[in-house]
């Protein structure tokens, strides 16, 4: 993973490794005089704001930014907790200081962030140069065989530079080296070596850890037994590439056997060299510091050849190397967009849209504009019309069955959580657990503050109740948890549903009046060794929602222990007795009662885990289930890498029929949003991208991850889709469904089944 564009640094980036030693100690001394960038203190949108996503890698998402109340530009590499423990990270960081050099991309400050570690880096303006190498082969042809030599100069330099210092760097490929220069061939064009992740020290033993790209990797790769020549082997990797426009091999069988043809072009000289560097016996293999002495690389005068054989590369070749899966992307672009809402302080959810014509939401992580505007309900008749035809769904029925023993099994395997105390002592069984998934009572998430760790989230509504103003204002506590009353969150409700509902079930009086405060709610989330489920963490997301006891009638005040002067009463709940107490404001403070979100919680770093199958494992899947996937990719139909995207995204999933065939299923909830008001109807109106404005006037609708119930579906499409008020919004728990197969028009031979999930819902407008 790169980071694109670049200030010009000092020194010329083909600099002699023989000097590494002299320059090794020079960097360590800059070092100390410096005090280093191991950790910058503050947080990054403290100094830095962020720009477009420049790239995307295994480990992490690269932005543009600037440095606020200047013009300097940078990339910030944001490395991802999940799938990189903070150790490596912490390493890569060092190692970026320890290699500071011309040919190596420069660090400029290191944040500790939530969930991202990111590191400030230079931005080059050229970008990677596999995007260079194919932009020139797309417009120009091949590239220039004078070019050639200049950017393999510099590739060597740069790994003899890392060799020098002890180090190998074990990633080595053309998105790794980055361009100050747009232009692949521009004169002068200066490369950076990147992507300091899998940067070792090597002390001459062998290696056995797997990492880097397989397009580069060696033979001794292969069998894990390798050395710091994996570098020199994948800088031929990238030669081979710059003078043919693809790679000299596909796979461990071609680069143990396959007889590599360099084309003719390249000139005796260089196709010298590369064979050198693609040696597959290691010990003759060249080093990178031999290379530089090369007579293709050290011979000035090599003229620039006519080519003859110009065009781009070989069709259906693609000679960069995949990065994160869409589905990492997309939730690191949740992240950064709860990142940058917690920098910009609690926002308050518009709740001009229930009186607003029309409104407009951006998604940043697609660029894409939704322009939503309120119909007459005579006018959207046609659209709302399936509701009637749809087939209601049964109370009893509205589990996720999606959600299985298997599926729930393999994803605590994956995330090293052991089941072996569950049903034991007074522990819940594991089928209780996937009950409870089913039913939304709580899902399965990742924590992204950590490397792999999966968690078990409820979701809680506290409720802080006073009475009364200035010194005789008293807030309610429950006595015996030393805490706020509140209870679980149901998937259908909002926080002000649920406070409601609480308020009647923990109290025993409903007819008591309270005035909510929905704008003020605080979020803030517990952590705890799950009892009920030993072996996982159980993460709170609790709301807090304040409400003043406004009533009045001493019938409701007695029985709430106000009258007497108690200042407590007892209430049977689930038959157990409970006991709750007015308390003085500044004595919950002092006995520890929560009644504040925590200041140091600013936003939550819980997310669902990976879904959908990589590409690899996908094809195996279609093959085993007689899935013919030839055609895909040619013509109208979409391709593998898209439908594995599609799964990842959670926009569909494959499910088997009753007749043992695979299906494609794309789950849809539709909306009906209608204003308490005056009756009219939400409508998508029109999506706005890239300049262009289609037209729509449809419902809303998002579609269903396998793993999430409906009901969580409505609500994520409430509060981030429509940015609406949640609190605004009550979800009916009547739901209709529709669903007809058909043979899907995107992937041909594998049977597609749309339903769609019709839900009411009604705004109340303050």
């Amino acid at each position: 993973m790169g980071c694109s564009g670049s200030k010009k640094q000092e020194a010329e980036a083909n600099s002699d490794p023989a000097n590494g030693k002299k320059d090794k100690d020079k960097a360590a001394q800059g070092k100390d005089k410096a005090g280093g960038v191991g950790h910058t203190s503050g947080k990054l949108l403290d100094k830095y704001s962020l720009g477009k996503v420049l790239g995307q890698g295994a480990f992490g998402v690269v932005y543009k930014c600037k440095k606020k109340g200047t013009d300097e530009e940078y990339a910030v590499k944001m490395i991802d907790q999940v799938e990189t423990p903070l150790a490596e990270i912490k390493r890569e960081a060092k190692m970026l200081e320890r290699l500071n050099h011309p040919t190596v991309i420069k660090l400029h400050d290191v944040y500790y962030e939530k969930v991202f570690v990111c590191m400030v880096l230079d931005y080059y303006r050229g970008g990677d140069m596999i995007q260079g190498m194919m932009a020139h082969w797309k417009s120009k042809g091949m590239i220039p065989i004078s070019n050639v030599k200049s950017l393999s100069k510099q590739m060597h330099a740069a790994c003899a530079w890392v060799h020098a210092q002890g180090c190998v760097h074990r990633d080595v490929k053309g998105d790794n080296f980055m361009m100050d220069r747009p232009n692949v061939e521009t004169p002068n064009q200066r490369l950076y070596l990147s992507d300091f992740g899998t940067v070792i020290d090597f002390d001459g033993m062998r290696i056995t850890q797997k990492c880097g790209t397989k397009n580069y990797w060696p033979p001794e790769f292969f069998a894990l037994n390798y050395g710091i020549k994996v570098d020199c082997w994948a800088v031929g990797v990238v030669m081979f590439g710059l003078v043919s426009g693809k790679f000299p091999f596909k796979g461990e069988e071609d680069v143990k056997s396959k007889q590599l043809s360099i084309p003719k072009r390249c000139p005796a000289d260089g196709q010298q060299l590369i064979q050198g560097l693609l040696e597959r016996n290691e010990e003759k293999r060249l080093t990178c510091e031999k290379a530089l002495q090369s007579k293709f690389l050290v011979d000035q005068t090599v003229p620039a050849l006519e080519e003859k054989d110009q065009g781009g590369p070989a069709e259906g070749v693609d000679i960069k190397a995949d990065g994160a899966n869409a589905g990492v992307a997309q939730r690191r672009a949740e992240l950064v967009d709860r990142l940058q809402k917690a920098e910009e302080g609690p926002k308050r959810r518009n709740k001009q849209i229930a009186t607003s014509k029309q409104y407009e939401v951006t998604d940043p992580g697609t660029e894409r504009t939704m322009v939503f505007g309120w119909h007459a309900p005579a006018t959207t008749k046609s659209l709302v019309a399936a509701f009637d035809k749809a087939k209601a769904v049964p109370v009893h029925d509205m589990a996720n069955r999606e959600v299985s023993d298997v599926s729930v099994t393999q994803l605590l395997q994956d995330h090293n959580v052991s089941v072996s105390g569950f049903g034991k002592g007074q522990a819940k069984s594991f089928s209780q657990f996937v009950t409870e998934i089913q039913n939304g009572d709580c899902r399965l998430l990742l924590d992204a503050t950590q490397h792999k760790v999966l968690v078990r989230a409820v979701d809680m509504v506290m409720l802080k109740i006073s009475y009364g103003k200035g010194d005789k204002k008293r807030v309610l506590v429950e006595k015996a948890k030393v805490s706020l009353p509140g209870g679980i969150q149901h998937p259908q409700e909002n926080a002000l549903q649920t406070a409601q509902r609480l308020k009647a079930e923990l109290l025993g009086c409903q007819e008591a009046q309270v005035k909510w405060d929905t704008a003020g709610i605080e979020a803030y989330e517990e952590s705890e060794k799950s009892t009920q489920y030993p072996g996982i963490t159980t993460v709170y997301q609790k709301e807090i929602i304040e409400g003043e006891l406004t009533t009045s009638d001493a019938k409701v005040l007695n029985k709430l222990g106000l009258s007497s002067g108690a200042m407590k009463f007892d209430f049977n709940v689930g038959g157990v007795n409970r006991t709750f107490e007015w308390m003085e404001p500044q004595a919950t403070a002092k006995a520890g009662i929560i009644v504040k979100a925590p200041e140091n919680q600013d936003f939550s770093a819980l997310v669902y885990p990976p879904i959908g199958l990589e590409e690899e494992e996908l094809q195996a899947f279609l093959k085993k289930n007689d899935v013919k996937t030839d055609q895909w990719g040619q013509g109208t139909f979409k391709s593998l890498e898209e439908f594995s995207e599609e799964l990842m995204k959670g926009e569909s999933t494959l499910i088997k029929q009753a007749n043992g065939k695979v299906a494609r299923l794309v789950d849809i909830v539709v909306l009906h949003l209608t204003r308490s008001d005056s009756k009219e109807v939400l409508l998508e109106d029109q999506e706005k991208y890239k300049g262009s404005t289609q037209t729509l006037i449809r419902l809303p609708a998002v579609k269903r991850r396998s793993d999430e119930h409906q009901y969580y579906t409505a609500r994520r499409m409430v509060a981030k889709y429509l940015a609406c008020d949640e609190n605004q919004v009550e979800i009916s728990t009547e739901v209709k469904v529709i669903e007809e197969e058909q043979e899907s028009k995107s992937y041909q031979g594998l049977a597609s089944i749309y339903r769609k999930r019709y839900m009411k819902a009604a705004l109340h407008a303050d």
